[in-house]
């Protein structure tokens, strides 16, 4: 991670982390398996996929020393608890669809580049292969980018990803 990052912008790469962290850490994330595999491979991808999700985690503030360090996961893991407030009585699928599109907006805003073969970019490809069952449901699907957009709106207003000045250019 580049030392020259600020507070505010190492906060706001950690968030989307710790929302997927969050998520696969709860008891209603369940992984899809196919039939006839073996559920003890999905319970491995996930086990994977946590790895993953911690080694970026700590890729975000690894050139800090520790109390800064700590100081930067707690204002985002904070952030993060905050903002899914509204969203976290969702199903499991549907709450991993909507963290996905999150990302996903993130990412077509600009306030996320994420490079291939990154911790979170390959992240990403194993939430979504762990999830799988569900994404080809239309409603379910227009409803999840939707939440997804007020996970980010809440965010926002609270003053990440360009906050309340953004909204107000995008409502223009």
């Amino acid at each position: 991670m580049p030392r020259h990052l600020t507070d505010r912008a190492r906060v706001e790469l950690a968030i989307p982390t710790h929302l997927l962290v969050s998520l696969v850490h709860s008891d209603g994330f369940v992984v899809a398996s196919d039939e006839g595999e073996d559920p003890a491979l999905a319970r491995q991808a996930l086990g994977k996929l946590r790895a993953i999700l911690a080694d970026s985690l700590g890729a975000v503030v690894a050139d800090l020393p520790k109390p800064a360090r700590l100081k930067i996961l707690r204002r985002s893991a904070r952030a993060a608890l905050e903002a899914v407030r509204s969203i976290d009585s969702q199903a499991g699928l549907k709450l991993a669809m909507v963290l996905y599109y999150f990302v996903a907006d993130l990412i077509d805003a600009g306030h996320l580049d994420l490079a291939e073969g990154s911790p979170v970019h390959e992240a990403l490809d194993l939430f979504v292969l762990l999830c799988r069952e569900g994404w080809g449901e239309s409603r379910l699907d227009a409803s999840a980018q939707k939440q997804a957009r007020h996970l980010l709106a809440a965010l926002q207003k609270a003053g990440w990803y360009g906050g309340p000045a953004a909204l107000k250019a995008r409502a223009a």
